[in-house]
């Protein structure tokens, strides 16, 4: 509690230091002199020599411009002691002051230059030069005491050679040179004018030496030393820059791979929210941005159209630990969906425990609809080879029974018509008559269902009296009728339409005939088939009801495929075409048809078909469509 009220209250006292101006100024001052701790972001882009040099141009200015607010301090001391106590200023001591004030401008203004920068060893040894030598010659030369009895300047000698080592700790050679000369200038300046130099009058000048030495040798030690904690500092520094600069340079090769992957890639909670994602898997999911994306979905379950898919890829995650080629379908932003599939792998922390998931997305809807293609043309591949085998099998079954009769009959006149009578060659002429008719209407019908799948049967109107079509096709039809069969018409709500329609003649003959024709196949002798024609303004309405064998539900959903026979048709000759032609010529017509049937008991078609009344064109009109 107490380190925390005197930390609070020393960053308390630090603000308020910092608010005052000068105070604010000093320490930014020094921050910038302080080049090793403060400018380490430029040590990657320069030598230990440049940076030495930068470091020892900051501290020389730092040390004249004390040096000048030292000196200054003591000539307002001077000044106010000839004032107060009525001393009198020496002439020594006023050319000492000045001299080295002058001597500190100078250096101070030419480390501010060119020259000064380019000549760090001159300023290096200016500022010993000018608090030592400059009012020690001033002192000697000009002083009125006897020279024997001038003390020497042991103070100035000490703080020149301390202030050095503190306040420009750099390149120790130097100041063991500066130190060198300011010894030998001082002791040689009072040997050549013949007095000997001492501390005091007990000491030798051995024991001066010795003093100074010493005091030398701690200030040089003390630089070696600072200068190599400098050097390895400034080492440790440029490889921790080369360290951070080839981490972002990784950081930036992976970020480039991460923002420009084809693939989408994610980071995501446990919890179902995403941490991160790339461009690419905001865009599969319909978003601008992976910005947009992490704010507009909040939870990741959401996104899957079935629910357990989510449940299930967290659970192979858990028990696995990673999850590959996971498909699944999803919402976009825009509620549409899409296929994706996922590789990830779960994330544990030191205790092994699940954190989330990582991995990448790829959208694969491109490939999942042509799958869905694939399967579509296999499916209608496998209906076509079915439909080929059942048309081999139905034409080597409808073709040889009557080219066998045909044969026969063809084989009996040659050989014996001579020999029978006029009936007798006649019947057998209308049996080949019969079965060729027979031929002919197969080859009609695989014909018409030809170019009904592709598209080359037409829907083409003409004027219909559509009762009287009617009659004459029952009379058609009940020239093949079985024993006692028998086909009733009735026409309802006759004044309700027009007595000519405009419908497709041919298209209309396919629908009725084969409807009738299967009323009459399927049913057994002594039956009434109802044919009914129900009018109506806009419509016309033909129900056909047979008494026959009727149609099994399992039957019903392919009852109008080519070729397909009802389960219980048994031995009863067809084709499997009849209603296929039927659904296709009610589809060109615009109409519907429905089937109501129960098995054993019978089977009701109903085809519904739009008509108008036929309107017979112009002659010009006529001359334009001919």
């Amino acid at each position: 509690m107490q380190t925390l009220l005197r930390a609070r209250v020393t960053r308390l006292i630090q603000q308020w230091l910092q608010r005052i101006p000068v105070v604010r100024t000093a320490i930014e001052y020094l921050a910038a002199v302080n080049v090793a701790a403060d400018d380490g972001s430029n040590l990657d882009r320069m030598s230990y020599e440049g940076w030495q040099n930068r470091f020892l141009l900051a501290r020389v200015r730092l040390a004249f411009g004390l040096g000048l607010l030292i000196s200054w301090s003591f000539a307002v001391l001077d000044l106010a002691r000839s004032v107060l106590r009525q001393e009198t200023l020496s002439w020594d001591n006023v050319a000492a002051r000045l001299a080295t004030l002058i001597s500190l401008l100078g250096f101070w203004y030419l480390s501010d230059t060119r020259w000064g920068a380019r000549h760090l060893r001159v300023l290096f040894l200016g500022f010993l030069f000018s608090f030592q030598i400059v009012p020690e010659t001033c002192q000697v030369l000009l002083s009125p005491v006897t020279l024997n009895r001038l003390p020497p300047r042991l103070f100035g000698w000490a703080f020149g050679f301390f202030a050095q080592a503190t306040l420009i700790p750099a390149r120790w050679p130097l100041h063991v040179l500066s130190q060198a000369l300011a010894l030998i200038h001082s002791f040689g300046l009072r040997e050549l004018l013949g007095a000997a130099i001492r501390s005091s009058p007990i000491q030798s000048r051995f024991g001066l030496l010795l003093e100074l030495f010493w005091i030398c040798v701690v200030c040089d030690l003390s630089v070696y030393l600072y200068e190599r904690l400098q050097r390895a500092e400034f080492s440790a520094r440029s490889k921790l820059a080369d360290a951070y600069e080839q981490v972002e340079a990784a950081e930036a090769k992976y970020r480039s791979i991460f923002e420009n992957a084809v693939e989408g890639i994610f980071q995501s909670t446990v919890d179902g929210s995403f941490i991160s994602m790339n461009p690419a898997l905001a865009r599969i999911l319909g978003y601008d941005s992976p910005e947009a994306a992490i704010a507009g979905i909040t939870e990741i379950p959401s996104l899957y159209s079935d629910p357990k898919r989510r449940d299930e890829f967290c659970h192979i995650l858990a028990t696995e630990g990673q999850a590959i080629a996971f498909e699944s379908q999803i919402y976009r932003s825009d509620g549409s969906t899409t296929w994706i599939v996922e590789n990830a792998r779960a994330v544990y922390d030191v205790r092994g425990q699940i954190i989330g998931y990582e991995g990448t997305v790829a959208d694969v809807s491109t490939r999942k609809a042509a799958e869905v293609e694939i399967r579509r043309a296999l499916e209608a591949e496998k209906d076509l080879n079915r439909m080929k085998s059942q048309f081999v099998s139905m034409t080597s079954h409808e073709f040889r029974t009557p080219l066998t009769t045909i044969l026969a009959s063809a084989e009996a006149l040659e050989h014996y018509g001579d020999r029978w009578g006029p009936d007798k060659s006649r019947n057998y002429l209308r049996r080949i008559q019969t079965m060729v008719h027979h031929l002919t209407e197969l080859l009609e019908s695989v014909l018409v269902l030809g170019q009904a799948d592709s598209g080359r049967l037409q829907f083409r109107p003409g004027p219909v009296d559509l009762e009287g079509f009617c009659n004459g096709l029952v009379e058609e039809m009940s020239l093949n009728l079985k024993a006692h069969q028998a086909i009733e018409f009735r026409v309802v709500n006759r004044g309700a339409a027009a007595p000519v329609l405009a419908m497709d003649e041919k298209l209309l003959r396919h629908i009725l005939s084969n409807l009738l024709s299967n009323a009459l196949k399927y049913s057994p002798n002594a039956s009434t088939t109802q044919f009914r024609l129900i009018c109506a303004p806009e419509s016309v309405r033909f129900v056909i009801q047979d008494q026959g064998i009727g149609i099994p539900a399992a039957d019903r959903e392919r009852l109008f495929e080519s070729f397909h026979r009802a389960g219980n048709v048994g031995t009863i000759p067809g084709t499997g075409l009849g209603l296929a032609i039927v659904k296709r010529s009610v589809d060109l017509h615009g109409g519907q048809i429905q089937v109501d049937s129960t098995e054993g008991m019978g089977t009701t078609f109903s085809v519904t078909l739009p008509v108008t009344p036929w309107q017979p064109l112009s002659s010009e009109e006529d001359h334009l469509n001919a």
